[in-house]
């Protein structure tokens, strides 16, 4: 992927984020809330916004109890700050625009050497074509699979892989997009043990082995204990963090996200 459709997809996502955040504006309750310092701790205030008589800091307000306001408070301060995300996130997507605008969207400055016009894909056309074609052909065997919990697949990516979660199935999917090919659970033996990396992974360009693990549930001392045993075996046998081992991570209260998914992939496949 290109850095110009890297932005277009970046914008585009900005533009979802605005439609999303107007929708929870016109939602908001009327007014704003104005926060006053009072020792350590701040006492809240609703400033009705429809009192067009007075401005500013002689605007009408009101206090808002803690013990019986709380819900409304909080609804005016996420009111408070979606305003002003908003205002960001239309003036990052009036930069990206800018930059599409005066981009080149078909062609990747190295792909010149690749055209039919150019004296030097006759030297390089070969090359690819044989790794090239080897992908294709390790993407489409078979290969053995993790027998175990197969009830468990029951969430399917974007290209028909049934996989065990929603955030497995999202990193399936956007490999799938970018063209990555991927094993999904594709048995590995060390050190006389038989393992199932979550993304058994070949670099679209080199043909390069990757593994990808995502650790889903690292909150539970059990399920890390048995996540580090697992990292430790890898890193005895070669498969190293930034090298050829990508990890993730998430925990009930943070879970894995798409902008995540598509910084690793930039990072290690583009």
């Amino acid at each position: 992927m290109n850095l110009h459709k890297i932005i277009q997809s970046e914008a585009e996502r900005l533009e979802k984020e605005i439609r999303e955040l107007q929708k929870r504006l016109e939602k908001a309750p009327k007014g704003s809330l104005r926060c006053h310092k009072n020792g350590r701790t701040f006492r809240w205030y609703f400033i009705d916004e429809t009192d067009h008589r007075v401005k500013g800091k002689n605007a009408k307000r009101k206090y808002i109890s803690k013990k019986t306001g709380r819900p409304l408070a909080e609804k005016l301060a996420r009111k408070a700050y979606d305003k002003r995300k908003l205002v960001g996130c239309k003036k990052e997507l009036t930069a990206l625009k800018r930059y599409l605008n005066c981009s080149e969207p078909e062609m990747m400055p190295e792909q010149r050497y690749l055209s039919e016009n150019s004296g030097f894909r006759e030297l390089l056309i070969s090359d690819m074509t044989l790794v090239n074609k080897e992908l294709e052909e390790w993407k489409a065997a078979g290969y053995p699979r993790n027998p175990f919990y197969q009830e468990n697949l029951q969430v399917c990516s974007s290209d028909g892989t049934m996989v065990r979660s929603k955030s497995e199935a999202l990193i399936a999917s956007e490999l799938a997009t970018n063209g990555i090919p991927y094993r999904y659970e594709c048995a590995l033996e060390l050190e006389g043990q038989t393992f199932y990396p979550d993304f058994t992974i070949r670099h679209p360009f080199s043909g390069k082995v990757f593994i990808w693990e995502h650790f889903g549930m690292v909150d539970q001392e059990e399920y890390l204990e048995r996540t580090l045993k697992k990292i430790r075996v890898y890193l005895r046998n070669g498969f190293i963090p930034d090298i050829n081992f990508i990890m993730t991570f998430e925990t009930r209260l943070v879970p894995l996200g798409y902008d995540a998914v598509f910084r690793v992939i930039q990072d290690y496949f583009m």
